[in-house]
């Protein structure tokens, strides 16, 4: 579903935002989001799919049934090293310890792949005494994962950022191909360094508005 504002009640959007809290707007109402503010100046509707926390592999996954459910004319993706860094992580953090995430590993063949989370993580209701399911039974659960990827049973995240990110992106690609939508890409690293070629690489020059100008001007 997507984050709606309070004047938005539509369960369906030509265009979709997808990232991560930048597209959420984590810590401002959903009418300060970037997908409300486009839709109100556009005059169409914009569903915020962003997610607090996301990586390039959720996102891909997510555009997965968003792709059966909604058949958007545009995506509006939001690109930053974060995403990428987070696609070679099998877990990933919370407010209350961790919970698994799927990930970008090499398989025995060389190829890179998508492995899904290693564990189902219970997240318990506000009135749930569930300290054992959040932090005791996920240590345990952590520890063995991490033992049996020493051990090589469980395939380690790819060891490389680039080339996951190069893999990911260019699923995220196809997958829009496949089903006739176009891409809007969003650079918004906040990092000097950052090199977004490979994003115009994939995704072509005229597909990629970069805002670290804007951002970096204290705009």
């Amino acid at each position: 579903g997507f984050r709606l504002g309070q004047l938005q009640v539509a369960i369906s959007a030509d265009f979709i935002t997808l990232g991560d809290s930048h597209v959420f707007a984590d810590g401002c109402s959903a009418d300060s989001s970037f997908g409300q503010i486009a839709s109100a100046v556009l005059n169409v509707p914009v569903g915020n799919a962003g997610v607090s926390g996301y990586g390039y592999v959720q996102v891909n996954l997510l555009l997965e049934r968003l792709m059966e459910s909604h058949q958007p004319k545009a995506i509006i993706l939001f690109c930053s090293p974060w995403l990428a860094e987070r696609s070679i992580s099998w877990y990933a953090p919370t407010y209350n310890g961790t919970v698994p995430v799927p990930y970008v590993y090499e398989t025995a063949s060389g190829e890179l792949a998508i492995r899904r989370p290693l564990y189902k993580a219970r997240l318990p209701r506000v009135d749930d005494e569930a300290w054992w399911d959040l932090y005791v039974r996920a240590d345990v659960l952590n520890t063995i994962i991490k033992l049996k990827m020493i051990l090589g049973i469980i395939p380690n995240p790819h060891d490389s950022q680039s080339e996951a990110e190069s893999f990911i992106l260019n699923e995220i690609k196809q997958r829009l191909e496949d089903n006739d939508v176009d891409l809007i890409a969003v650079n918004m690293s906040h990092n000097k360094d950052y090199d977004e070629q490979l994003i115009i690489e994939t995704f072509g020059e005229t597909n990629v508005i970069d805002l670290d100008p804007i951002l970096w001007n204290g705009v």
